[in-house]
């Protein structure tokens, strides 16, 4: 046989199952009797999955940590240094929370003393979340504190600090938003030449690096332009200057009485009480 024959058989051969098939299909058979399917029990009632902690915020954790006097006398100006740093974080974190990060004031109390600013400024360095300090009030604090701060090479922002060393150092992290006792000193003393009109003034500070920084500023203007300083003083008076003020207007008569004292309505008080013939002007 040729191949053509074999194809043709075969393909005969193939028609011919698939034909059987169908038949078979076609005639109805009994469909075999199977058991009804045995019933199952329910399934188990399983636990309540178990509550999770609130997921951390997946950029981690950003720390702005402010220094500032929250106790003793000057605790008021310290406190608004910390309400204002608190604001800002309330108005302006809500982008970095939009980032994934959760933002922290971290207030410390320097009692404005430079001891316990140092020893604030340690912990606020070692911390690796704090990313930037607000502060300080006193100038005498921040000098000592920010050379911890330019050691670790965390920024600092001040809203207070006038003293021209806090920035004269040339350290970059160390940054004010005020004018300088070099400003704010002859700016006082212009006042009191060319709108007072004063020809003397005795000049009264508190010690301290901002209110001896002033003052010294004001002393230098007044010699330069002529107004006659018949005394200088620094004092750690806080509350009774009846004494001092009782002395000043017995041996000087100065036209104007310059203060640079954080006591200044004590000072005021006195001045008042003893009726006592001379402006009061100053920081």
């Amino acid at each position: 046989m040729s191949k053509r024959v074999y194809s043709l058989l075969a393909v005969l051969l193939i028609a011919s199952v698939l034909l059987a098939a169908c038949g078979s299909a076609a005639t109805p058979t009994a469909a075999p009797a199977t058991a009804a399917p045995k019933a199952t029990d329910a399934p188990k009632a399983t636990d309540a999955p178990k509550a999770t902690d609130a997921p951390k915020p997946a950029g981690g954790m950003i720390k702005i940590a402010t220094q500032s006097p929250l106790s003793g006398p000057q605790s008021v100006l310290g406190v608004a240094i910390k309400n204002g740093a608190q604001l800002a974080l309330e108005q302006l974190g809500g982008s970095l929370k939009g980032m994934g990060f959760e933002v922290q004031l971290v207030p410390f109390d320097d009692q404005a003393t430079p001891d316990t600013g140092v020893a604030n400024a340690k912990n606020i360095v070692a911390d690796p979340d704090i990313l930037c300090v607000v502060g300080h009030l006193n100038s005498g604090v921040a000098i000592p504190s920010s050379e911890e701060y330019h050691t670790a090479q965390l920024a600092m922002v001040s809203p207070a600090n006038t003293n021209p060393k806090v920035t004269d150092r040339g350290y970059v992290e160390v940054n004010r938003i005020v004018g300088r006792d070099d400003v704010q000193g002859v700016v006082g003393e212009q006042f009191a030449l060319n709108t007072l009109k004063i020809k003397t003034a005795y000049i009264i500070h508190d010690k301290t690096a901002y209110g001896q920084g002033v003052a010294e500023f004001f002393r230098q203007a007044a010699e330069k332009d002529g107004i006659k300083v018949l005394g200088f003083e620094g004092t750690e008076e806080q509350a009774n200057f009846d004494s001092l003020i009782t002395l000043i207007g017995q041996c000087t008569r100065p036209g104007l009485l310059w203060r640079s004292l954080s006591a200044s309505r004590y000072l005021l008080q006195a001045v008042t009480r003893q009726g006592c013939q001379v402006g009061v002007h100053g920081t």
